[in-house]
């Protein structure tokens, strides 16, 4: 279901803002009405309880959230585990039914309610809670409804102009507006260059990382993790990336990690809940600006973890964003539209009216602010929310996104400040959206746009239970997380890595983009992942194809794609993890433009092995080719050598390694091709060479490679391979030597 930012606001939408709650004390020894009525005021946008005119008292979420869902459900009883599943969705909570009795007697309180003798809220012993009261709409003016866009507008619809200001202004700006309409397009995009900052955020130096997940799924290796004793709700890195801070998801702890040691600091406690989300910190890393729980932002200062100022916001704050001179505070009020708080002054001002942003970001300046909306927001509609766009200096709306399948979810923008990346959420999941515009349905969407023009340049269809992403400190790769974590280099759209059983919903890189934490998803461990130097992995130029198994069948390199027939899975390799095969006539093929393309008379084919029994012969990879000079087949002999078969495959030519293999233990093996001529190496050193006999007539094109068997399931394999690569022109000796080497390569990369 979809997520809401304000669940009375949203779930009794078709209802007035206000509602008259009534109710009648009903005398149970008597079994007839004591005549005592009670009219309370309820203003579900403020979540306000008045009588007669005067305020009683604001609800909390949770006791906004319980009343809700009663009054929802009139006249049924709500059992206790609905109750849970409501206020704590996924999360385990300590005793929920007494603290949901808590809440019950708080509201019963404030309502001036009785459990004897229930005007408001009825106890069914052993099953739960129902409503017993009337309720009514308040009638208010009707207030002006934005038309919907047209129902099967399946591309993004961008707007750039001013924000209407208030006061004498405001009706000058809608002059100007429509005048420069008239003069046409080229117009209009001045309108953007006038009130746009550059999208291009000036970043420069983005650190260069190899492969994410590498190191921690090599053979022998896993990520560390701590225990924080409870789950993470939000993950905020100091900006000198030496701290991290993990906050308790709606709780108040917050633990402080050193990201070069990974010890534990210290912990302190808020003074109130925090959302879970909705936090940041200062550009200089002395203060936490948190959203509490109780219509406030909580100023704390990370050196003694003590509150240092709490920042009324006038109702609830879903998450907020600082600018870097710490002058301002942009604040997602849910129904309460966008504002902006002045922090020395608390001069406050609204943005947007329209109801439901939940969701800020900022680009790396901070120069512009981007705003998600759910229900809808400005142009948009159900299932179809907008996304804006402001200058966080002017505080001008530059534009607007709508028109695409969106529920919002968080904006990220990447490093360099040219895109961000939209989650759309369920938009493309739930049957209550009508999934126009969707890629394939069901699935989680996340469109990526081009932030000069708005443009979409790619919409990514990921599995259900994928929750978020983020940039690789790059910029060059995607990282998805919730059921799997998955990287994908976006530009060729091919997946890079899938980390084995690694789940999580919150991802922060240090700096340096040396170590990746990783939280959330009902855990309450925060992983930790050390990244592939810049050198690691560094391999001879001209590469054609590289399959790393790290998860995936999808070239490395390139833009193709092994396909596995049977059962291949995955295991710890070399580098990162290594394709497993069973040796029941599991395999990958490769087509020839999966398998070298384009090579001709040059080449060099290479991959690390390891045996897993050395029971009759093994096929390790097998060139299906039409040509002799293609042809070749690489297996385990029956007398345990790597053995090397090229030309004709009726009378094959042959080199062999002199010593017998020994199983669990990784061999390098390498083919080069320089013309007619073929050297094989085992653990880079030459075991032999030849030369092809002249084949007149042959086809000179190369056809499929089988890898974990030969043609027909022969001699299958039962062990892994991994770094199955293949380069464009012959390798030398000592560029084969490398590549044997290179675990010990990425050794003497490591991070620092």
């Amino acid at each position: 279901m979809p997520w809401v930012p304000d669940t009375i606001g949203h779930c009794i939408g078709k209802m007035s803002d206000r509602i008259l709650l009534t109710g009648r004390q009903i005398a149970r020894s008597r079994g007839r009405p004591s005549g005592r009525v009670k009219s309370l005021e309820l203003d579900l946008s403020r979540r306000l309880l008045s009588k007669d005119g005067h305020q009683i008292r604001r609800l909390t979420p949770q006791e906004a959230h319980t009343l809700d869902f009663l009054i929802r459900r009139v006249p049924s009883v709500v059992t206790n585990e609905e109750l849970q599943n409501a206020l704590w969705p996924g999360t385990e909570v300590s005793d929920p039914p007494q603290r949901i009795r808590e809440i019950v007697a708080d509201l019963r309180t404030i309502l001036g309610d009785s459990a004897k003798v229930p005007c408001f809220i009825e106890t069914t012993s052993g099953v739960g809670y129902s409503f017993v009261g009337t309720i009514e709409p308040v009638e208010e003016e009707p207030s002006p409804v934005q038309p919907a866009p047209p129902a099967d507008m399946a591309q993004p619809v961008t707007t750039a102009l001013p924000r209407q200001s208030e006061g004498p202004w405001g009706w000058k700006w809608v002059l100007i507006f429509l005048f420069l309409v008239v003069l046409g397009s080229s117009v209009s995009v001045l309108i953007v260059s006038a009130h746009r900052p550059s999208a291009t955020s000036g970043a420069t130096n983005l650190p260069r990382v190899g492969r994410i997940f590498a190191r921690s799924t090599s053979e022998g290796k896993t990520p560390p993790r701590l225990d924080l004793g409870y789950k993470v709700g939000a993950l905020v890195l100091s900006p000198d990336g030496k701290t991290i801070y993990a906050f308790e998801l709606l709780g108040r702890t917050v633990t402080v990690v050193g990201t070069a040691d990974l010890e534990i600091q210290r912990k302190f406690k808020l003074p109130y809940d925090s959302r879970g989300h909705g936090v940041g910190i200062s550009r200089d890393g002395r203060r936490l600006y948190v959203a509490s729980q109780n219509d406030a932002v909580m100023v704390v200062g990370t050196e003694r973890g003590d509150l240092e100022r709490l920042i009324p916001a006038g109702g609830p704050v879903w998450d907020l964003a600082i600018t870097h001179d710490e002058r301002k505070l942009f604040l997602a009020m849910g129904n309460a539209g966008l504002k902006r708080i002045e922090i020395q002054g608390q001069q406050t001002a609204t943005l947007s009216s329209f109801a439901c942003p939940v969701f800020l970001e900022t680009d790396g300046p901070g120069k512009r602010l981007f705003v998600s909306y759910q229900c809808g927001g400005p142009g948009g509609r159900t299932g179809h929310d907008s996304l804006e766009i402001y200058d966080t200096a002017s505080e001008l709306r530059t534009a607007v996104i709508q028109g695409l399948p969106m529920v919002g979810g968080p904006p990220v923008v990447s490093p360099d400040g040219e895109f961000v990346l939209l989650n759309a959420s369920d938009a493309c999941v739930t049957a209550d959206y009508d999934h126009v515009g969707c890629p394939q349905t069901p699935s989680a969407v996340f469109d990526l746009i081009r932030i000069a023009d708005r443009s979409v340049v790619k919409s990514f269809a990921r599995p259900q239970g994928t929750f978020g992403a983020a940039f690789s400190p790059d910029g060059t790769r995607l990282l998805f997380c919730g059921d799997s974590l998955v990287v994908m280099d976006w530009a060729k759209q091919t997946i890079t890595e899938v980390a084995p059983g690694q789940r999580g919903t919150h991802m922060v890189f240090t700096p340096d983009g040396g170590r990746l934490f990783l939280a959330g998803d009902g855990e309450n461990e925060l992983a930790v992942f050390d990244t592939e130097g810049p050198g690691c992995g560094s391999r001879p130029s001209g590469v054609a194809n590289q399959y790393s198994g790290d998860g995936t069948f999808d070239d490395s390199v390139g833009v193709s794609r092994l396909e596995a027939i049977g059962t291949i899975g995955f295991a710890p390799g070399v580098v990162g993890q290594a394709f497993k095969f069973r040796g029941a006539g599991d395999s990958l093929r490769g087509d020839p433009a999966s398998a070298c393309w384009p090579c001709d008379g040059d080449w060099t084919e290479s991959f690390f092995a390891k045996f897993e029994s050395t029971d009759g012969e093994m096929t390790l990879l097998e060139r299906d080719a039409p040509s002799p000079y293609w042809y070749h087949r690489i297996l385990k002999s029956k007398d345990d050598h790597i053995l090397l078969k090229v030309g004709d495959p009726l009378a094959p030519l042959s080199i062999s390694s002199p010593a017998s293999l020994q199983v669990n233990r990784w061999y390098h093996v390498a083919l080069v091709a320089s013309g007619v001529r073929r050297r094989f190496y085992v653990d880079g050193v030459e075991m032999g060479w030849l030369v092809l006999p002249d084949y007149p007539g042959a086809d000179p094109h190369g056809g499929p490679a089988l890898l974990g068997a030969g043609r027909g399931k022969l001699a299958p394999f039962r062990g892994l391979l991994d770094e199955i690569t293949w380069h464009r022109r012959a390798l030398s000796g000592e560029e084969v030597m490398a590549l044997a080497k290179a675990r010990a390569t990425c050794a003497e990369h490591l991070p620092q």
